[in-house]
């Protein structure tokens, strides 16, 4: 995967011999067509949610986690969100969400080195999903995650892909 994001101008995603997507590179990572699409790129965060609201102004929420998004939504009363790791962001007590991020409280569950960045596992809430954020080292370095640390996850609206549930 990590191949083909760097080296790749255009990507097809085959599966059983049999095209799931075909385009530009960003294109396939950042809005797969489909959720097989989504994990055959590495998607680690695909959370099942809830749809409300009304007059346009739709919500996904899912246990603590609340988001609002540009992508147009598919139909129905549950959808799933993809939200790739890398795009998502920690934020320290003392740090503002940019004007288009959806700021939620988390609670540190797991810190894994790995080089240039840190996989850090949070959760939104008792019962909201572990999602995995790609956290820069020298972030993770000043600030500390430890497991039980109290932060906020910043989610830029344009970065929630949203599928049709299963």
């Amino acid at each position: 995967v990590a191949d083909a994001h760097e080296l790749a101008d255009v990507l097809s995603v085959l599966e059983n011999g049999r095209v799931l997507q075909c385009g530009p590179r960003e294109d396939v990572f950042q809005r797969p067509a489909s959720l097989a699409v989504a994990r055959w790129t590495g998607a680690r965060n695909l959370v099942e949610m809830d749809r409300t609201g009304s007059n346009g102004q739709a919500r996904l929420v899912a246990g603590g986690l609340s988001l609002t998004t540009d992508a147009p939504l598919p139909p129905g009363p549950r959808v799933v969100a993809v939200l790739r790791p890398e795009r998502l962001r920690l934020l320290a007590p003392a740090d503002a969400p940019y004007a288009d991020e959806t700021a939620t409280p988390v609670t540190v569950r797991r810190v894994k080195p790995q080089g240039a960045h840190w996989l850090v596992e949070v959760s939104a809430g008792e019962s909201g999903p572990l999602l995995q954020v790609d956290a820069a080292a020298c972030w993770c370095e000043r600030h500390r995650p430890a497991p039980g640390a109290e932060l906020r996850l910043a989610i830029p609206r344009a970065a929630v892909h949203v599928l049709p549930a299963a």
